[in-house]
């Protein structure tokens, strides 16, 4: 291997550079095989490596040194392997599904290519099988070539775009590893757009059998062998994103629109707000069907390939648009925290061996995307969108958006102990004026980064003509139940969220 090696795990680098007999010398004091022993008295050894007192057969190279303390400087000392990502040697552009015609070459080859995947499944170690690499986003976790511990998903939080941005790009890259598809590419499919080709509803894309039984974090069964995922078909997954225009669409565009991180990612403030990108997504997901509403098995079906091949255009988008397509300068758009752009061990998105800084500039990896032309529509509603807003800074002068519409905010909700998925439902009186989505594990106070921020706000901004002055506001939430069934969930389990109403300003200056 060459060294000095950046991200290098136990049992992948760090354990075969110690040769037999180095292993038996040292039995006595340190068991080199022992990745606990060996992580334990990794400075003594780094010591005795640098001073050249260890090992026996002769000094290591500067360079391999540096590997072994590149495991405690770059890695946390990792045990397992990363997945090893590497930037294209030929561009690749994806696009759109709607470009893709029935019965074309292009068509076929990614059949062969999800295909070769799934044939992989009956190996359960097979590291590019499908079934493994979908376990990655959440259950049943990576395969024992690249074990973790379950939670190394990242949704409603500043990496999730960049750890989805890796994870497409680990897929492609196994889609590639099918022989005869080494030039194949992943296309997009953009929500907003037509109705799902009807291509989407044949094999290999649909069904899928997930092969084997799956258990949650907390030990519970949760699909047996063989299990169907389940989809709506496209006329009511159409149909559901038109009917929730505000959460998808509205959201998209002001967060295209949106000149700081912030305004474009959501979930980026303490306490975080559900909006933007993050909400779209969410909402995205709960209008495809009951595998996608499930972040346990979402990654199961194979529309959520070209489904977050969408939100990573979107993102590169956004980030052309306001000229951040390199770390430096989308750390200039973030208010706040940036620790998580900074290269260290604490910012790797396990399993891949990448940080968030190293995924901002799409072009390195020699991808972009051949975006859809926009519409005039497109435009004027990205800048209706983005100036309506509850606050404004005092020294700001501000205008009333409008006395017909409002901001209903909702605070303070605690999802940590809500099992799974939920929907959050506004009534006025018995009626239901609005509702949105998160997008969550079915046991999120098992997973680290749903811990970090459980709490949060979202608002629901509607017209005052559909609020009844003799009707109390209300809000309910509703998880799906193992039947498919929408099941509410007691407010006591959310903490103790509150209702506010503010208007909607316009900021002037």
């Amino acid at each position: 291997m060459d060294h000095p090696i950046k991200r290098p795990s136990f049992d992948e680098n760090i354990k075969p550079m110690f040769r037999p007999g180095d292993v038996s010398c040292m039995h006595w004091a340190v068991d080199l095989t022992s990745y606990e022993s060996v992580k334990t008295n990794a400075q003594k050894i780094a010591d005795r490596l640098s001073d050249g007192s260890m090992p026996p057969d002769g000094p290591w190279p500067p360079e391999k040194i540096q590997t072994f303390r590149n495991w405690s400087l770059n890695t946390g000392f990792r045990q397992y392997p990363y997945v090893r990502l590497e930037p294209s040697a030929q561009p690749r552009l994806r696009k759109s599904i709607h470009e893709i015609q029935d019965g074309s070459e292009e068509l076929d080859l990614l059949k062969k290519a999800f295909s070769g995947l799934m044939a992989r499944d009956t190996d359960r170690d097979n590291p590019n099988s499908y079934f493994n690499l979908a376990g990655i986003h959440w259950l049943p976790g990576p395969t024992q070539q690249y074990p973790a511990n379950n939670t190394d998903c990242r949704h409603h939080d500043n990496p999730y775009n960049p750890w989805h941005r890796a994870f497409i790009i680990a897929f492609e890259d196994a889609l590639r590893t099918v022989e005869g598809c080494e030039e194949v590419t992943l296309p997009y499919w953009d929500i907003t757009g037509d109705e799902l080709p009807d291509w989407m509803y044949e094999e290999p894309f649909f069904p899928y059998k997930i092969p084997f039984a799956l258990e949650t974090l907390n030990g519970q069964p949760k699909t047996p062998a063989g299990y169907n995922i389940e989809r709506f078909d496209a006329a009511k997954i159409r149909q559901n994103i038109i009917d929730n225009q505000k959460n998808i669409g509205d959201q998209i565009a002001a967060a295209l629109a949106a000149q700081t991180w912030v305004d474009f990612n959501g979930w980026s403030t303490n306490p975080p707000v559900h909006k933007a990108i993050i909400q779209a997504h969410d909402n995205g997901h709960n209008a495809c069907g009951n595998t996608m509403i499930d972040q346990d098995i979402a990654a199961f079906d194979p529309i959520f390939w070209f489904f977050h091949c969408n939100w990573d255009r979107l993102f590169w988008k956004w980030q052309q648009n306001v000229f951040a397509t390199s770390s430096s300068e989308l750390e200039k758009l973030v208010e706040g925290d940036k620790s998580w752009l900074e290269d260290n061990a604490l910012t790797i998105l396990t399993p891949f061996d990448q940080n968030a800084q190293d995924t901002i500039d799409l072009s390195h990896w020699n991808i972009d995307y051949e975006h859809p032309p926009e519409t005039p529509a497109d435009q004027i509603l990205e800048s209706a969108v983005i100036n309506a807003r509850g606050s404004v800074g005092a020294e700001s002068t501000f205008s009333i958006s409008s006395l017909e519409r409002v901001s209903i905010g909702i605070k303070n909700l605690n999802r940590l102990k809500i099992p799974g998925s939920f929907e959050i439902l506004l009534y006025s009186g018995d009626r239901l004026i609005d509702k949105t989505f998160i997008f969550q594990p079915s046991s999120p106070e098992n997973c680290d980064t749903c811990k970090q921020k459980g709490v949060f706000h979202t608002h629901f901004d509607v017209n005052k003509s559909e609020l009844n002055d003799q009707d109390h506001l209300s809000v309910k939430i509703q998880v799906r139940n193992q039947d498919g069934d929408w099941e509410e969930v007691p407010m006591s389990n959310a903490g103790k969220p509150t209702i506010s109403v503010r208007l909607l300003l316009n900021s002037e200056g």
